[in-house]
């Protein structure tokens, strides 16, 4: 869910590359783009005045899986529209045992307060909410999706709801209104849930707020 590459020695050293190389490995189907993903800015020995989103795109180029993010995009130079970077990708369909599961990401439209402005200011994160309807509805009913997941980098921050029942708690969360009594209704993702009709989606995986949080909001 975003912000893979900003915070050990071994990442910042190589601009997320040695990163991507273990994610490569691993085998991650997909990830969505995180604000820190734009940290590094121009790729390498460029960045004295090259392409602002050099080492994304670089980064993007050397994985073995896709970057989604369906409401990311830069305005290229000979005109004024916003284009998604070349190996970006919207969403991704995956048929595992006969079941189709459409996976969309979103990137932070807090983004161009939480990473270097210059690094993004030909850049455009367009609404969550409106994204997450338009996307979840396409993979539904034009790529027929028996499921859909967001990839979200956008969080929420939630409280423990009693001491017999924390959050980190190892195991599928029964469906319950916990999540809408106990999670901030100010954050990014609990807006974006309580925004669009229940079952728009049926599950994310959000990034950003660096908590483990496991709750149903909003259905």
């Amino acid at each position: 869910a975003g912000d893979q590459w900003q915070g050990s020695l071994e990442s910042n050293a190589f601009e997320g590359y040695t990163t991507v190389q273990v994610l490569n490995l691993m085998g991650l189907n997909a990830a969505t783009i995180g604000n820190h993903e734009f940290d590094f800015g121009p790729n390498g020995d460029d960045a004295l005045g090259g392409d602002p989103q050099g080492a994304l795109r670089a980064r993007m180029k050397d994985a073995a899986f896709p970057y989604l993010s369906a409401n990311f995009g830069v305005r290229r130079k000979d005109h004024g529209k916003y284009r998604p970077l070349p190996d970006q990708r919207a969403y991704r369909l995956f048929q595992i045992d006969g079941v189709r599961i459409g996976v969309f990401g979103v990137t932070t439209e807090e983004t161009p307060a939480t990473t270097r402005p210059g690094f993004v200011q030909n850049a455009t994160f367009k609404s969550l909410i409106d994204t997450t309807r338009k996307f979840a509805r396409h993979l539904r009913e034009e790529r027929r999706a028996d499921l859909v997941i967001l990839l979200a980098h956008a969080g929420t921050r939630c409280n423990t709801p009693d001491a017999q029942d924390p959050l980190m708690e190892n195991k599928i969360r029964a469906r319950s209104d916990a999540g809408d009594r106990v999670c901030n209704p100010n954050e990014e993702l609990s807006k974006l849930l309580a925004a669009i009709e229940p079952g728009t989606v049926d599950a994310v995986v959000g990034g950003h707020a660096h908590e483990i949080v496991h709750h149903w909001i909003h259905g």
